[in-house]
Formats: structure tokens, C-alpha cells, sequence
């Protein structure tokens, strides 16, 4: 976020206080999409970090939360391959969560893409502590990750698609750089000329599959980080999915009981961690 943003937007000090205490003590950590979003307050923060450092992370949140969130509890998800999920209840927030991911792994089409000790080589410290992507690698990951169908169709979302064309704009030489170190070799070419031919006006949808195509022979050369996505992706499908991980993606991060003591004891039963933060302060 630039300088200038930060005097437009309207920023959640509380959000931008408990990002900034996780970024200074973990310095691999990439926020990787929507942090102009999440700083106003609109949906959850996204990062990445390498493995290694992801109990450290989860450490550094549980005590930022408490102080800057005033956060009571969190519920913490490992349900997910590569991902944790970190859920924080604001007493004067609910039954709205406040949620805070971290991943390990990005994958595509069942393979794996854009190593987070890679994301570190594209990010930048913005003026508000925090480090983020830059522009140009921003968009190529909104792209691959939210922005394309499997069959290289365009489907972004509104606020996606103002980060994407911004950053292509700002930072095309960013993007076509991500294309080469994030992407699996199969799909690199493809991409960046996709990436090119969009930041021109142009969504080429067989350019986009070709570079999907790339994604999922790559995949077929580690079948079991392929079975492990797949066996994530059938269950979404069919709905048999934990409980926060529904809370995420059904019910807009709202708790679905009638209170906080219910919603903890059901998360808890449903095999998540529960802390409370209050007794530890």
C-alpha cells in the first residue's frame, strides 16, 4: 500500500497494528493478496511463509491478536492441506471472525506454484511495515489462483480485477518476472504471454488453458500432493468439510450458534485447537 492509499482508505488500526507486530518478527512472511482490503476492515488476510516458520507465526498472532484485536479466543484450523486457518473472536465484533491464514503451499490444478521463499524475492516492505507483493507478482497470483476457470475463462471478481489491470499497469515487468519464478516451467511461457496480451486489453482464454494444461501435467509428477488436493477439492464439492472451513466459505466468517460458548465448544468437538486468550494475557 502506498502512501497515498493509506490516506485515502479507511484503515482498521486494530488490523493494521496486528499485521504489522506478526511482519516485524517474521520476516519471510508475504502478504500475498487483498491486504488493501483486509486493512479496511473487508474479508481476511492472506499470507505466505515457508513451513519452517509457520508455528512461529501462529505464536506471534495469538499474542498480537489479544493486544491489538482484543480478541477473546481463536480457533485454529489444520484441516487444510498446507494452510492454517486462524479464526479470532471480537467479542464486540460477533458473530463476525476474524480470520488470518497462512500457507505453506500455493497449488493450481493439483501443483504446486509460487514457493513462498520465492514470493519473498517479489515483496516489498510498504510504508505501513507491513511486506507485500509487488504490484506486478500481485496480480499474476490473483490470476492463478482466483481469477481464471479450468478452462482458462475470465472470472474475477470486480475488486480483483481493479488489483489485477492496476498492477499489470504499474508493474507488467513484475508480473512477467513472477511468471518465470512462480510458475512450473510447463506453464511459465504460456502465462507470460497471457499476462502480456491482458495487461494489452486482451483475455486470451486459450493462452489461459494452455498454461492451466502446464499446471496439471506438472501436478501428474507428484501424485501425492496431487491425491491430497484432490481429496480436499472432493470434499468441498460434497460438503463434507470441518466446521470453520464451512464457516469460511458458507457464512461469510460468522459464528452459526447462538453464542460464543456454543460456537467454541462445537469447534472444539470438531477437532480444532481453542485458546484463550484472555486467561494468557
Amino acid at each position: 500500500m502506498t502512501a497515498e492509499q493509506v490516506k485515502k482508505y479507511s484503515i482498521d488500526q486494530s488490523r493494521l497494528t496486528f499485521l504489522r507486530d506478526i511482519s516485524r518478527e517474521n520476516q519471510r512472511m508475504v502478504v500475498w493478496k487483498h491486504l488493501d482490503r483486509s486493512l479496511q476492515g473487508l474479508g481476511d488476510i492472506d499470507v505466505a511463509a515457508p513451513a519452517a516458520d509457520l508455528d512461529n507465526i501462529t505464536a506471534s498472532s495469538l499474542v498480537s491478536a489479544g493486544s491489538a484485536l482484543k480478541a477473546s479466543h481463536a480457533v485454529i484450523c489444520d484441516h487444510l492441506p498446507s494452510v492454517r486457518l486462524h479464526f479470532y473472536v471480537q467479542p464486540e465484533r460477533s458473530p463476525e471472525l476474524f480470520e488470518f491464514d497462512v500457507i505453506t503451499q500455493p497449488s493450481r490444478m493439483t501443483s504446486r506454484w509460487a514457493s513462498p521463499t520465492k514470493l519473498v524475492g517479489l515483496s516489498v516492505v510498504d510504508p505501513t511495515g507491513i511486506r507485500r507483493l509487488r504490484p506486478g507478482a500481485e496480480a499474476l497470483t490473483l490470476l492463478v489462483m482466483q481469477g481464471m476457470t479450468s478452462a482458462g475463462a475470465d472470472k474475477l471478481k470486480a475488486h480483483d480485477r481493479e488489483c489485477v489491470l492496476s498492477g499489470l499497469a504499474v508493474d507488467l515487468d513484475g508480473a512477467i518476472e513472477a511468471c518465470r519464478v512462480l510458475a512450473p516451467p510447463l506453464a511459465r511461457r504460456q502465462l507470460a504471454s497471457f499476462v502480456e496480451r491482458l495487461a494489452h486489453g486482451e483475455w486470451d482464454a486459450s493462452m489461459a488453458l494452455a498454461a492451466l494444461v502446464g499446471f496439471g501435467v506438472t501436478g501428474m509428477t507428484s501424485p501425492k500432493f496431487a491425491f491430497d488436493r484432490g481429496v480436499h477439492r472432493n470434499k468441498y464439492r460434497t460438503g463434507d468439510e470441518c466446521l470453520m472451513f464451512g464457516i469460511m466459505r458458507r457464512l461469510g466468517r460468522k459464528m452459526p450458534h447462538s453464542t460464543c460458548v456454543e460456537f467454541l465448544a462445537a469447534a472444539r468437538e470438531d477437532g480444532h485447537d481453542v485458546i484463550d486468550l484472555v486467561s494468557t494475557r
